[in-house]
């Protein structure tokens, strides 16, 4: 019975290694919107600020390309984000709309960054994947690839990321976001949106280990999902505001200290008692849950 649920597993894992790796390929399809984005004849392409230049990084021959843009006209910016491998950096707080490095190898790599608004939106597209394919390379001790982004507060936005493997940091909790997607296939990210007033969370995660901080003050309603494959998840969720998870499909550890357990939904004492609420939804095959109350 024993070597059934560990031949059982190892089905899983083995199914889910496969999915993950196969999904590790960028083919971005835009939708409606979007298409009508990119032939509304109201649409004009900003210029982009560039300056590249040669460093040496333990003997290897490397590139640098910083890129900015300083300021939009637009109200609110559409951002799409995708890197193939190496490390992704994002945080808040730019003086510029946005500022942005990348470290790369420039026989594999070239870095584009492309912006056009009308009066009241505006599409940024960041592309940090190979020249000549979309396929990534995995691997995640890539220290020569670095992705490192920077956004003003002080404009509304929707973010997208698609990362093939690798570690990402986002420090993003004072930018106004409205919704942010996250799409990655091997790895570790931290992503911080303490305080955040994001209203849409939607991750998913192939293999490796995601650490979110959802703690601190709301004034919106929030839903989240986090769909995993194998690994670990880690979530820092606000005492004081109502929340709700639902856990479903999980062969592992959860751990929610101070949640009230019904079944597979946990819920706070907060829960159904405060004027905003957290609905978090995690899909998980394999691998470890908790869930931490934060004063």
């Amino acid at each position: 019975m024993e070597n059934s649920k560990l031949n059982l597993l190892f089905l899983i894992s083995f199914i889910i290694i496969v999915f993950s790796f196969s999904s590790c390929t960028f083919e971005y399809h835009s939708n409606s919107n979007d298409d009508e984005k990119v032939i509304d004849k109201s649409f004009k392409e900003i210029e982009v600020t560039e300056n590249d230049s040669d460093e040496t990084t333990d003997g290897q021959q490397l590139q640098k390309s910083n890129k900015s843009i300083k300021k939009v006209k637009a109200d609110f910016v559409d951002v799409s984000i995708k890197a193939r491998s190496g490390k992704l950096f994002i945080n808040d707080g730019a003086s510029r709309f946005v500022d942005a490095e990348f470290i790369y190898d420039k026989d594999e790599l070239k870095p584009i960054m492309a912006y056009m608004e009308n009066r009241e939106r505006g599409d940024l597209t960041i592309d940090f994947t190979s020249k000549d394919d979309n396929h990534v390379n995995i691997d995640t001790d890539d220290d020569n690839t670095k992705c490192l982004l920077e956004f003003s507060n002080k404009i509304a936005m929707n973010m997208r990321i698609e990362f093939g493997a690798g570690q990402g940091k986002l420090n993003i909790s004072d930018l106004d976001l409205e919704d942010i997607e996250l799409r990655f296939g091997a790895g570790k990210f931290d992503i911080d949106l303490s305080n955040s007033m994001v209203k849409n969370i939607d991750i998913e995660a192939g293999f490796g280990e995601v650490n979110l901080d959802l703690s601190g003050k709301r004034n919106r309603n929030l839903n989240a999902e986090i769909i995993g494959g194998i690994g670990k998840l880690d979530v820092k969720l606000p005492k004081d505001t109502g929340v709700k998870v639902v856990v479903k499909g999980i062969l592992g550890d959860i751990d929610a200290y101070g949640f009230i357990k019904n079944n597979k939904v946990y819920t706070n004492k907060a829960y159904g008692n405060s004027k905003y609420t957290i609905h978090l939804d995690v899909k998980a095959a394999l691998g470890d849950v908790n869930l931490f109350l934060v004063d």
